[in-house]
């Protein structure tokens, strides 16, 4: 048996992901996010958030989900990584759960292989700079991880 860790469950259209908890600040409604001019398309804009100014990211596109705006039934999980802390667009947030690391997987079985756009990225999954998509000074304890179907 492995040691158990918290993880935040999250959904992105019908699909369930998850973060560690102690990468977690919280979780608040969505606001109104300030566009940035020439930012990555990950990359929303940003919000002030008790004077703090903090990036609002999209996963939807790194795991190969529809773009759609920011309603105000999102949510924004407040995230820190090692660079900074970020506010990353959920549809919902589903509470929490205790797994093994190794029990938090990637690819559901029978997916087949990962599309070659996401397979060939050679950003990391905030968007913060150029890297590998496992990236690790951006790492939120680990890059999100899908856990099935809501």
């Amino acid at each position: 048996m492995g040691q158990l860790d918290q993880f935040v469950v999250f959904s992105l259209d019908e699909q369930r992901y998850a973060l560690p908890l102690q990468a977690i600040e919280r979780i608040v409604r969505a606001v109104e996010v300030t566009a940035l001019p020439h930012a990555p398309p990950m990359v929303l804009g940003v919000i002030d958030m008790a004077g703090r100014i903090l990036p609002v990211l999209s996963l939807r596109q790194h795991f190969g989900l529809p773009d759609r705006a920011v309603v105000p039934a999102d949510r924004f999980l407040i995230a820190r990584t090692a660079l900074r802390t970020v506010a990353v667009v959920i549809d919902e947030a589903q509470g929490g759960i205790e797994r093994r690391q190794s029990d938090v997987g990637g690819r559901r079985p029978g997916a087949g292989p990962r599309p070659r756009a996401m397979a060939e990225r050679r950003r990391c999954p905030l968007a913060l700079h150029r890297h590998r998509p496992a990236c690790g000074p951006c790492r939120i304890g680990s890059s999100p991880r899908r856990i099935g179907r809501g």
